[in-house]
């Protein structure tokens, strides 16, 4: 039995297939990236940890300090509920890479994984999660560096088990609201569909059966402005003209009935007369159906116009609706990830908050016993360890000074006191404060700068930056000595300033890498004066002021130069007007 479905089901059912495909496909994908979104979250936690871990092991005799090192992997699991194992792998006598010491116990002395040796050969960071029911683990493997050589791994294995379940409860709640939409989406549909397409077109089809009834007065009041009420002015024009066609051939019946009436007196005296004006009443006739054939055509176009509105009308509600299922989609997903993005950053800023307090708290009684220790202590070799203890506490406490320094820098939250400053003064004060540490290093410094320029910029951190930028320019310039020139250009509002040293210069890869955190432009230097933060540290405060820094060089041993960019000042500005005019 064939069943005949009306427009407004066909209509509805294509739009619950379409809109059902798209809301389940964009909740497949929002499954997905939120579950690597998960696994990414752990190999960065399993990567601090193995950086936690690194910072207590400054040299290859750390790595024999067997019970030291459990004490530390016990301490990492008890304070890290997701923790469920670290190993750390270094070679053997034979070079074979093997577990050395791991929190268990039973692994202790096997040969490594394929994963350890791949890490501990090429240096890059393997994850494996591992899924099976609803456990759910993460195994990240860290290679171990000591004076930039690989020295070993660490294997931690993090469990993930809370993690997919707050996921599950989100795919759950995220079926539920697809669903809902798509209710929504289908009764929508219907009213509209009802009110916009169907009652018109019911109302026009209602209208041509009473035309095909006879019926010319017939009139379709719709107040549409779109094609439907284009069709409908069509169609009321269509009867005016028919019932003006139907009247002029009604008044020509009627005189052509006189005309008959006439004739046929005279069909006795004219034979002739009478047959002509019968050919003329053939060709009346024919006219006449000729113009109901006419009629008849009209009545098709319309009904082949009225189909192509339909399906035009049909394809054009399918994109309104899809493209208003893709906005609202998107707008949600935008406010999902920006409210877990302003939730890490909060997070991130806790944590090194956390860790600079709990890091500088053990370094500070150490800074101030060393010295005294040393003081007191007679043997030479005794004083010279407290020496190196000494330089490796400074070290890890600046580290710690300039980490906190730059994520406060990162942060949101941080403001900067900008103001009006004389950029040439400003600099000549920086210069004076460092002046014996530039005679000490037999370095000559030039300001070339203009007394005219002022810059918008926070006075502390202006000076931080010029004081990092000179230490650098010193630091990799020769023991004998050489010149450091500062000059600024003024273009379209922005002060260009320019740093010049004559020192050991760089290469292009170096200066790819300048900024980087924790880089070293030379490698061969293992002094413990650099942290490699000084650059970074540099570019977020220019970035703060929005302005930009760049470096370049002509190649090894033809020194480099320094730019960044400074907002200049309206007072230079107008100052600049005054002297044009």
């Amino acid at each position: 039995m064939k069943v005949n479905l009306s427009l407004s089901l066909k209509l509805t059912l294509i739009v619950f297939v379409v809109s059902g495909v798209i809301l389940f496909s964009l909740t497949y994908t929002n499954i997905r990236e939120q579950a690597q979104f998960f696994e990414n979250a752990y190999t960065d936690k399993a990567i601090a940890l193995a950086q936690s871990l690194d910072a207590s092991i400054t040299s290859r005799s750390d790595l024999e300090e067997t019970k030291t090192l459990g004490d530390s992997i016990l301490k990492f699991i008890y304070s890290n509920d997701d923790a469920l194992s670290i190993s750390i792998n270094r070679p053997n006598s034979s070079g074979v890479l093997t577990v050395f010491l791991s929190s268990d116990k039973e692994l202790t002395g096997t040969i490594a994984s394929a994963e350890n040796i791949r890490t501990y050969e090429t240096g890059e960071v393997t994850n494996i999660p591992l899924h099976v029911g609803d456990k759910h683990t993460l195994t990240v493997v860290t290679p171990i560096k000591l004076a930039g050589q690989i020295v070993g791994t660490y294997e931690m294995q993090l469990s993930m088990n809370n993690a997919y379940a707050t996921l599950d409860a989100r795919v759950t709640n995220m079926i539920m609201m697809a669903a809902l939409w798509l209710f929504v989406a289908i009764v929508s549909f219907l009213i509209l569909l009802r009110r916009i397409v169907v009652k018109p077109i019911t109302t026009i089809r209602n209208a041509a059966n009473d035309i095909a009834r006879g019926d010319l007065n017939t009139r379709i009041s719709l107040k549409s402005r779109d094609e439907l009420g284009d069709l409908a002015s069509s169609f009321n024009h269509m009867s005016v003209e028919l019932q003006q066609s139907q009247a002029e051939i009604k008044r020509y019946s009627e005189g052509l009935e006189q005309q008959v009436a006439d004739r046929t007196k005279e069909l006795a005296t004219s034979e002739k007369e009478l047959k002509q004006k019968v050919d003329a009443l053939e060709r009346n006739k024919k006219a006449m159906m000729n113009i109901m054939w006419d009629l008849k055509n009209t009545i098709s176009k319309l009904e082949e116009a009225e189909a192509q509105i339909k399906d035009q009308n049909i394809e054009l509600k399918d994109a309104q609706k899809k493209l208003h299922a893709l906005n609202k989609n998107l707008e949600k997903k935008v406010k999902e990830r920006t409210a877990e993005v302003e939730k890490l950053l909060k997070q991130k800023d806790e944590f090194i908050g956390q860790l600079g307090h709990d890091l500088k708290n053990p370094l500070t009684p150490l800074v101030g016993l060393l010295p005294i220790l040393e003081e007191r202590e007679k043997d030479p070799n005794v004083k010279e360890h407290f020496r190196v203890v000494l330089r490796n506490v400074d070290y890890m406490r600046d580290i710690v000074f300039k980490t906190l320094q730059l994520a406060r820098l990162r942060s949101p939250n941080t403001q900067f006191d900008i103001k009006d400053i004389n950029l040439r003064q400003e600099v000549d004060n920086v210069i004076g404060n460092q002046i014996l540490f530039f005679q000490e290093n037999n370095m000559h410094v030039e300001n070339n700068i203009d007394h005219a320029v002022m810059v918008k910029a926070d006075q502390l951190r202006l000076d931080e930056l010029m004081n990092n930028l000179f230490t650098n320019a010193v630091k990799y310039s020769p023991k004998d000595g050489g010149t450091i020139t500062i000059d600024a250009e003024k273009t379209k509002g922005v002060a260009t300033v320019s740093i010049k040293d004559t020192g050991l210069g760089m290469t292009e890869e170096q200066l790819s890498h300048i900024f980087d955190e924790f880089y070293k432009a030379d490698k061969s230097r293992h002094d413990m004066d650099s942290s490699g933060l000084g650059l970074a540290i540099c570019k977020r405060i220019v970035e703060k002021h929005g302005g930009k820094i760049w470096a370049e060089s002509k190649g090894p041993g033809k020194g480099s130069i320094f730019y960044f960019t400074l907002k200049l000042s309206t007072k230079s500005v107008m100052k600049k007007e005054v002297e044009s005019s």
